[in-house]
């Protein structure tokens, strides 16, 4: 009788184990995704994750791209706004989401102006937009 219930122990952590294996092998780790909003527009998902998740704390100029498409442009935004005194005002957000579009993190530059930024066509027809960007805090 001790055998039976010991092989019966040992078979229910074998399935128990498994189907913790089969869990964690099915498990996908979240994907996160940066999209930019200014004044309140939003201006669309930026291409260059790596380098807006990790602005420190002593940077002050951050590169933001994205592909063109039917949202606003940041290209003509950068051109526009360039040459107004009024850019202190501009609330420029980093907004992070999980793919599932939730709001993850929300990182805001305050005091920003547009520092370069250009409109290219890449070897797919694709235009992607870039605009490099100084600002004077961070704050999350």
């Amino acid at each position: 009788m001790k055998s039976f219930i010991l092989k019966v122990g040992i078979a229910a952590a074998l399935v128990l184990s498994l189907g913790s294996f089969v869990m964690f092998a099915n498990f996908q780790p979240v994907q996160m995704e940066y999209h930019l909003e200014i004044d309140g527009i939003p201006y669309g998902r930026l291409i260059n994750d790596q380098d807006v998740e990790y602005i420190g704390e002593q940077q002050k100029t951050v590169e933001l791209q994205k592909y063109s498409d039917d949202q606003a442009s940041l290209y003509h935004w950068a051109k526009s706004t360039s040459d107004q005194s009024s850019l202190a005002n501009s609330k420029v957000t980093l907004i992070k989401k999980d793919t599932s579009g939730r709001v993850v993190e929300s990182t805001r530059l305050i005091d920003c102006k547009p520092l370069k930024w250009k409109l290219v066509k890449n070897k797919n027809n694709l235009y992607f937009e870039s605009v490099e960007l100084a600002f004077q805090v961070k704050e999350q």
